[in-house]
C-alpha cells in the first residue's frame, strides 16, 4: 500500500482592508488563515482535515478570507493546484503552498 498523492495548493489574492492601518495585520491574518485551512489533517471546511480527492473551492476561500479580521473584501483570487494524474484523482491530499497576498484599494 502506498501513501496519498500530495498536491500543493497556492492562493494568489488581492485583498482590500477596512483601513490602511490594518494592512500588515490583514496580510498576516490571511496567510495564517489559508495555512490553517489548507492543512491536510486539521484544515478543511469542518476543521477535521481534507477528504481524499477533495479540492478547495473558490467559494470556500472567499468566505475564509473575508472572515479575517480587518478584511473588507477580496478583490481577486486564484488557486494554483499542481496537476493531478487521473489515476490519483481519488487518492490525493492537498497541502498549503506559499501564498501571494497583495493589498488593493477601494476606489
Amino acid at each position: 500500500m502506498t501513501g496519498p498523492y500530495w498536491v500543493e495548493v497556492t492562493v494568489t489574492a488581492e485583498v482590500v482592508p477596512l483601513s490602511l492601518d490594518l494592512a500588515e495585520a490583514v496580510v498576516i491574518g490571511v496567510n495564517d488563515a489559508l495555512n490553517h485551512f489548507l492543512h491536510p489533517l486539521t484544515g478543511g471546511v469542518e476543521g477535521q482535515g481534507w477528504p481524499f480527492g477533495r479540492q478547495p473551492h473558490k467559494s470556500d476561500l472567499y468566505r475564509l478570507i473575508e472572515s479575517v479580521l480587518g478584511v473588507n473584501y477580496v478583490k481577486s483570487l486564484s488557486i494554483d493546484l499542481a496537476e493531478i494524474p487521473e489515476e490519483q484523482s481519488n487518492r490525493f491530499l492537498i497541502y498549503s503552498g506559499e501564498h501571494q497576498i497583495s493589498l488593493g484599494q477601494d476606489f
